[in-house]
């Protein structure tokens, strides 16, 4: 294990800018924070490079119960003064460890067949919004989740958090050319449903189980003019109590649940 003090040491100068997002681009890593997300990552078989842990973190039973898995896990083990760590740190407790891992590329030809189930973010801005839907797939067990242009990075170390560790379970695919992406499901021959209040038939209307995208819109606005024209049909959740509309991540985690009942009422 290796002990870093100063502020200005390489990797912790790194780690400050992994916070934002044409870093995390730059040079295709991303930490996430706390031992279950650290672990999720290592059992995942996700690339860990670097594990940081503070003083205290060393001392707690955390670590005497986890040292081996840690230690085991490939990446360079880093110890830090607390103070330095709570600098390169972007919670405002944190436990002590941290994890810096590189972000996966998928081909999205590769990853999607004819019976694939997709999730498709348009424009979503919000973290939370954007980790809670991950989260929603991967436990629904979805093939992968598409992140169009325009979106919050899934990256992000607050959509990870929200994710809990479904980030490192899920294939998320950043989608930077939409027409690309879009075509590439076409191809596969998967169905693309669109969520849009004007439809005329509901979620439950449609067939969920097996090779369909389920596409949400930005939280203010919807679908862009740009991705709605690939909607091969646009299915609403109704609404009897008469709200104008609901949450992006609740609306993902109405219709990606459908998906899971046609999936175990047609087995």
């Amino acid at each position: 294990m290796q002990y870093i003090t100063s502020s200005n040491n390489r990797l912790i100068v790194r780690i400050k800018a992994l916070k934002m997002r044409k870093y995390r681009e730059k040079y295709g890593l991303f930490f996430t924070e706390g031992l279950k997300f650290v672990m999720e990552g290592i059992e995942s078989g996700s690339h860990i490079v670097h594990i940081v842990i503070s003083n205290s973190f060393f001392e707690s039973e955390y670590y005497a119960n986890y040292s081996n898995r840690l230690n085991n896990s490939n990446a360079i083990l880093y110890m830090v003064p607390d103070q330095l760590f709570r600098e390169i740190s972007d919670t405002e407790n944190p436990q002590g460890i941290l994890a810096v891992a590189e972000i996966p590329q998928y081909e999205i030809s590769s990853i999607l067949h004819e019976d694939s189930l997709v999730v498709v973010l348009d424009e979503i801005q919000d973290p939370g919004n954007l980790g809670t839907i991950l989260r929603t797939a991967h436990a629904a067990g979805f093939d992968a989740a598409i992140v169009l242009k325009g979106s919050v990075d899934a990256y992000n170390p607050k959509t990870i958090r929200s994710s809990a560790g479904s980030i490192f379970h899920i294939p998320v695919i950043s989608c930077h050319d939409t027409r690309e992406c879009m075509e590439c499901l076409k191809e596969k021959g998967i169905r693309i449903y669109g969520t849009h209040i004007g439809a005329e038939k509901n979620h439950y209307q449609v067939r969920l189980d097996k090779g369909a995208a389920i596409l949400i819109g930005n939280e203010a606005r919807g679908l862009s003019e740009e991705i709605i024209k690939y909607v091969d049909e646009t299915i609403k959740i109704p609404m009897p109590g008469g709200a104008e509309s609901l949450n992006a991540s609740v609306a993902a985690g109405i219709v990606i649940y459908e998906s899971v009942r046609q999936r175990y009422h047609n087995s």
